[in-house]
Order: structure tokens, then sequence, then C-alpha cells
């Protein structure tokens, strides 16, 4: 059965939708939060069994990377008449962080203030800080660099500068930018997820099969196994092939979710290639002038088992709702992203000049790769903020259901100038070979557009006279822009 496109996207099940209501306390000379009271309505559609994960992923994203002693949060499921909504990527956490980001962007507009300041005085200040739920946040200090090298890197305060300068002299045009910190909880919840194997069999012909849990869509997990393969057997990588997935030779495989994949089945692949090694020494000193089919083939007519299953369960992984103890992720990467945009007033278009980030990746190990999911996921978080709007008529019918009235990403959205850094020397013990998961923490930097938009339409609502608090949702869509620039005087055109 083939549906038209129309159809089978209006029983797609989509990103679930959110709204935050919040109470905020916090210094009007400094802005420095003392309280803060969260409650977040995530928009079930018709209930599905998957929907309890997104509770972790909620609670456990909403502080960010400040430091908030009093705070109390509450995440409440709304079943409501639209097709089951489904796991995006970074379900639950692209809200959080734009939810605790909006808050400070309020701060900031509330007290008069830059918002830089405000988010830098929020920031956790201790070498070992710890989240509101009690679990310590290792490796801080790799954030701080990413921090100060997203300043440096971008030139902000030069660029600020700039920005209002054009400002001043344009009624019609506005321009923004905007810097925000990520916090990424690596991983999926609940803990049972963290379990991953791999297959891993040698041939006379010394070469390699892998087999593992993971689904390559495009992330380039395949390739990475390649390379941990390569590095503990030392061939050749073209004498290792990846078999596609299957559940008769890998059952019970985890979701190829969390960006903790390679980080799962790159340790399953290890362990088996280790063990695989050990059986091969003997062999290898017999004779170690031989090469690795040399190897293999002895150890074959030996009746060696040449066939091993690897397995990995993250360690340290717990969390207990009752007592609120335990550590529900093994490790976080940190960036910061800083975006600067260009708006049209009167149309309410806009058009993205510029963006920067610094990511933590720990030891990468493809930089390559993680440069292109870095790109993607941004792109892919650019849609979400921006232009990828669902529409609903009462009867719970998508209206947005086709690329006439549903816009996603296209080339000539990605910035005009696109710099990425990956950050070095911030090694991660908890990953395989140092490195970090990174398919989709950027995904929720892309909120540094939505908030540079912002910047340049309080320009405007300030040459309007707009005193009002500003509130834009996202998407922020060109009527969305439009509207919130408020009443345009034509007068002086």
């Amino acid at each position: 059965m083939v549906l038209p496109r129309g159809t089978d996207i209006q029983i797609t099940g989509h990103r679930e939708g959110s709204m935050a209501k919040y109470k905020v306390g916090f210094d009007d000379k400094t802005g420095k939060i003392n309280s803060l009271d969260i409650t977040v309505y995530i928009n079930w559609g018709s209930p599905s069994g998957i929907h309890f994960a997104i509770f972790g992923q909620v609670l456990f994203s909403l502080q960010g990377v400040y430091a908030m002693d009093n705070i109390h949060t509450m995440v409440k499921n709304c079943a409501t008449n639209i097709p089951a909504t489904k796991p995006m990527r970074t379900f639950g956490i692209v809200q959080s962080v734009f939810i605790i980001e909006s808050i400070i962007t309020d701060i900031a507009l509330k007290c008069g203030m830059p918002v830089l300041q405000v988010r830098e005085v929020n920031m956790h200040k201790e070498d070992i800080p710890t989240t509101y739920y009690g679990v310590p946040i290792e490796g801080f200090d790799v954030f701080r660099r990413c921090w100060k090298g997203c300043l440096d890197k971008s030139d902000y305060h030069n660029r600020r500068n700039q920005v209002n300068n054009f400002n001043s002299k344009n009624k019609w045009t506005k321009r923004g930018i905007a810097i925000a910190p990520l916090k990424f909880n690596v991983g999926n919840y609940p803990t049972f997820m963290h379990q991953a194997g791999a297959m891993v069999n040698l041939y006379l012909d010394g070469s390699v099969l892998i087999h593992h849990g993971g689904v390559e869509v495009g992330q380039g997990i395949h390739t990475k196994m390649i390379q941990i393969a390569n590095r503990v057997l030392g061939i050749p990588v073209d004498k290792i092939h990846v078999a596609e997935n299957s559940t008769y030779v890998i059952p019970h495989a985890t979701d190829t979710a969390g960006s903790h994949s390679t980080d799962m089945w790159g340790m399953a692949v290890k362990n088996a290639c280790d063990t695989l090694v050990d059986r091969l020494a003997p062999f290898k000193s017999a004779k170690p002038d031989g090469n690795f089919a040399d190897w293999v083939s002895a150890a074959y007519f030996s009746r060696v088992n040449l066939s091993v299953i690897g397995y990995h369960q993250t360690p340290d992984i717990t969390w207990d709702w009752a007592t609120k103890t335990g550590r529900p992720y093994p490790y976080s990467t940190f960036g910061a992203a800083c975006s600067e945009v260009q708006i049209d007033c009167l149309t309410g278009s806009h058009e993205l000049l510029r963006t920067d980030i610094v990511m933590d990746v720990g030891k990468s190990l493809n930089p390559a790769l993680d440069i292109g999911q870095i790109e993607g996921a941004f792109m892919m978080g650019y849609g979400y903020f921006m232009l990828e709007e669902l529409l609903w008529d009462k009867d719970g019918t998508l209206i947005t259901n086709g690329p006439y009235n549903y816009k996603i990403p296209c080339v000539r959205d990605i910035p005009a100038e696109f710099n990425i850094t990956l950050l070095r020397n911030c090694p991660n013990v908890r990953g395989v070979y140092s490195s970090k998961g990174i398919g989709e923490p950027t995904l929720c930097l892309a909120n540094t557009v939505h908030f540079a938009v912002q910047d340049a339409i309080q320009s405007a609502r300030v040459d309007a006279g707009i005193s009002e608090m500003l509130s834009l949702e996202a998407p922020a869509t060109p009527d969305r822009i439009r509207k919130a620039c408020g009443e345009l005087n034509f007068t002086k055109l």
C-alpha cells in the first residue's frame, strides 16, 4: 500500500507540541534567578506507550547550564484529538532548552539588561556544579571553554555594536544577534535502554564482518564501527564490512536514539574485537612475520572460535524516582552558538547571515562526520524554530499536509557564513575512545536564530514605541515576525 503524500503526512505522528507556564523570582539589578516554578504541558495527541520517556527528558534538561537552588518542575500530559505524536530528534530536550533560554531572555527584557549579562550571571560558577536533582555536572570547565571560544570566534562584542549601529540607521530592516549555551544529556531514558550487542566474524581471507544493532540513518555509525574495529584489530578498513541490521543476529536492539549509539554499539564491537585479538595472540606470537589472514587461518585450523558476540551495558546508570537519586545519563556534552539575522519589518521575512558553533565532541572518532552532524542537526532545528508550523482544524485533521503549506529548510536557508569549531583536548572518560555523542545536541542551538530574530524585532518595537513584553512563539514564521514588529508608520516611507 502506497499512500498519497497528504494522507501519509496526516496520519504520521509529528513532534509533540509544548507549552510552558512559569513564575520566576530574580534580582532586578543583576538578573540573578532566585526561584523558578515551571509547568510544561505536552500535547501527546492520542496517547501511546513511548511517551513515558519524555517526562525524564524534559525534567532532566530544564535547568540547562544555570545554577538554581530553588526550582520546582512539573510535566503534564495533554491528550487531544490528533494522531499520537512521536519521538523526534531531541524530543523533550529541545523544548526544555528553549524554555529556560526564553526565561533568561524575558528577565533581560524586564530588567533592561543585555541578555548576555543575564546568562553569564546565572551560569554555574563552582568547580563541580550540581543539577537541581542532585547529579554532579562533570566537565563543566569544558563548557566554559565552549562559551569563551564561541564569544571569541564569533567576535560577538564587536558584532553586537555593529548590529546596534545598523539598526539605528535603518527603520524597516533590522538585524539581531544572539548567543546561547548548551548542556545536553547524552543517552536514552530509562535505564534499560543503555545496552547493546554486536557480533564480529573473522574469515580465512582476513576479512571481517560486523553485525550490530545500530541503524544507519545518515549519521555515519557504520563508518565509526569500521574505524573502531580497525583500531582494535589493526587491519585496513577495506577489509572490514558491516552487515545490514537484522534481529535474527542481534536481538532486542535498543533504539538508535539519544546520540549514544556509537557509544553503545562501538563498545560492543570493541568488546568483541578485543576477545578476537586475545584468541589470535598465540598464533601471532608463533608467526610474528605473518599477516592477519595467516593468523586467522592458523586459528581456524586449531579449532578456535572466530565468531564473537560482544555486549555492552553503560555502567553507573540508574535513577530512582521515589528517592530522586542516581545518575540518569552517562555524561553531558556542551556547546555554544551565535547567530545573526536580518529581518524585513514590512514582510516578516528573514535572512540568516552567520552562525558560529563551538562544540564539545570529546576526542572525535571522525571529525568530518561530526561536523556534518553538527551542521545537519542545526539546520533541522532551524526548521523547527523558524519554518515548520503544524496547523489542525477543529476536528484534529492536519491542514499543513504537504510541501505547499508545510515549509522545511532548503539550501538558501543555510547561513551565508557557517563556522563550526570542535573543541580540542577534552577527552570523555565515559565514551568509546574518549569520544562523545553528537547526532542531536546542536539541533537545540538553532534556538539562537529565534532569539536573534527576537532581538531584531525588539529594535523595531522600540522604534514603534511599544513597551509591552515581546512573546514570540516557535516557529517564528513571517506572519508572526510581521505582527510582532507592531503597527508600522508609513508616513515617513
